[in-house]
């Protein structure tokens, strides 16, 4: 059984680990944390919705189940605080996925697997000329056919390319989650995308940077080791830190 919270050794480790990553492997440090049975290849391979789900998951274990996150308001500028639960928009069970799913739309017949953060990554090394939805296509399909007749990716219409997007949000919604809000300065409303991955990082670095003070003040003033000090539970070195500044 994973057990998804992490200790305050694990944040300062994860975060040690993660600095000098990019974001997606930030998630992949992150998942390993909580899973180092398996390694950073394996955990790359999941389907984004799965890895997705456990992020969630060690959100919610190690900071509980209420979220506040800002948003920016694109025609004023003013900054927006809205808040939700990880249980309102996370399923409680992992989703179990197929290896490869079919699909048909008129004479086209599509068989496909959902996308990974290896997908994900390469699609973030694209040139901005390139169509990521092609590429993206052209990563995760097993094949396509018309008519009965085998077609590259290169030959899928446009209009193929949209329904097999429309479909991935379809089997697996979680990586797509987006929230509807309103400005109350100007009113304008808008669809907020949230990517758990980059809000977790977030959270893990500023978390990271207040038990590095609190382990200096400790260890200055006390003497103890950091390892002595992370051992301590969030209360008492609350109280020792007391104990030091009173």
């Amino acid at each position: 059984m994973t057990h998804y919270a992490l200790s305050a050794a694990s944040i300062l480790e994860a975060w040690e680990r993660g600095a000098g990553q990019s974001p997606l492997n930030r998630a992949l440090t992150l998942l390993r944390q909580t899973d180092p049975a398996h390694s950073l290849d394996a955990l790359a391979c999941l389907p984004v919705g799965v890895r997705d789900k456990r992020l969630w998951s060690i959100r919610k274990a190690t900071f509980g189940d209420r979220v506040t996150a800002l948003a920016t308001c694109r025609p004023c500028g003013d900054t927006l605080e809205f808040s939700f639960r990880v249980s309102e928009v996370c399923p409680a069970e992992e989703p179990a996925f197929p290896s490869s799913t079919s699909w048909e739309h008129d004479a086209w017949s599509l068989t496909f697997r959902l996308p990974d953060t290896l997908d994900l990554a390469a699609l973030g090394d694209l040139p901005a000329t390139l169509p990521p939805g092609r590429m993206l296509a052209a990563r995760i399909l097993e094949s396509a056919t018309h008519d009965d007749l085998p077609v590259s990716v290169d030959e899928l219409p446009d209009e193929v390319l949209y329904e097999l997007e429309a479909r991935l949000a379809e089997i697996d919604p979680l990586p797509d989650l987006t929230f509807a809000l309103q400005c109350p300065h100007c009113h304008h409303a808008w669809e907020e995308a949230f990517d758990i991955a980059s809000f977790l990082w977030t959270e893990i670095e500023a978390e990271a940077h207040r038990l590095l003070r609190e382990v200096g003040v400790l260890a200055r003033t006390f003497g103890w080791s950091e390892h002595d000090i992370l051992q301590f539970s969030p209360t008492r070195r609350q109280a020792y830190l007391e104990l030091a500044e009173s």
